[in-house]
């Protein structure tokens, strides 16, 4: 779409915001109005699959998958927009509803050797695998928790060591994300993800693209900091070399 603009900046973004969606561009542009049923069809996209993380494990709760989904509320210029997916599952009752799954490929899954740590980063609803992640390691413990608010269960019983970062506190916090949290505790995760240890941690990411982006900068600046890189270029292939073996996995979004 291309729009005059005598100051050459870019009005598609706030375009987009202003119209979020084809009523919004009806009432815009009346003339659209004046397509038929097949061109209209023939001009909007095809609605893409909604792909949420499983936040459940088959072991604690079989034949049954569970989703933390969070709600879309986009509020502009006084009007909410929701999230179609999200809003239409927080307003289903409880009860059967026919719904077409599409599974997808995955290599974010645990380790087949329980005893192999595992470290975990997450940011809002990123956590969703996770959850699924301390049911399995507590079923294989024989602990039979529940994940309770804030995961106190599983700190409670020593499965997990937990760091929060929070990002809205007043005054801030120094450690206000999760790649502060990272580096603040660089010496621990070495020796959880040192290449030299016998069970070195496999590392699990979640979250938005840029989160992820930022939590592997710090993890290269953990490998530099200890000696296992040099320079900009040592730190990425120290990254790249942990995805190839398996070691670093990542279930991120835009």
């Amino acid at each position: 779409m291309t729009m005059p603009d005598h100051n050459n900046n870019d009005q598609y973004p706030a375009f987009v915001r202003q119209h979020r969606n084809l009523l919004d561009l009806q009432k815009a542009f009346p003339q659209v109005n004046q397509l038929d049923l097949g061109q209209f069809l023939a001009a909007v996209s095809v609605m893409q699959p909604r792909r949420y993380s499983i936040a459940s494990s088959p072991l604690q709760h079989p034949g049954k998958v569970h989703l933390t989904v969070g709600v879309v509320d986009d509020l502009v210029q006084g009007q909410h927009y929701y999230g179609l997916a999200s809003s239409f599952l927080s307003r289903t009752s409880t009860g059967p509803i026919r719904a077409t799954l599409k599974p997808s490929k995955s290599t974010f899954a645990l380790p087949s050797d329980p005893s192999v740590p595992i470290l975990m980063v997450a940011a809002g609803t990123g956590l969703s695998p996770f959850r699924g992640f301390l049911q399995e390691r507590a079923q294989q413990r024989a602990a039979g928790q529940y994940i309770g608010k804030a995961l106190e269960a599983y700190v409670n019983d020593g499965l997990l060591e937990l760091r929060i970062a929070f990002s809205r506190i007043t005054p801030p916090s120094p450690t206000k994300y999760v790649q502060h949290q990272l580096l603040a505790h660089g010496g621990d995760v070495w020796r959880l993800i040192d290449p030299e240890n016998t069970k070195a941690a496999n590392i699990y990411v979640c979250g938005s693209d840029a989160m992820s982006s930022d939590v592997r900068r710090a993890f290269a600046t953990i490998a530099t900091s200890f000696g296992a890189a040099k320079a900009k270029d040592g730190a990425v292939a120290f990254n790249q070399n942990l995805i190839e073996d398996g070691c670093y996995n990542e279930d991120v979004w835009g």
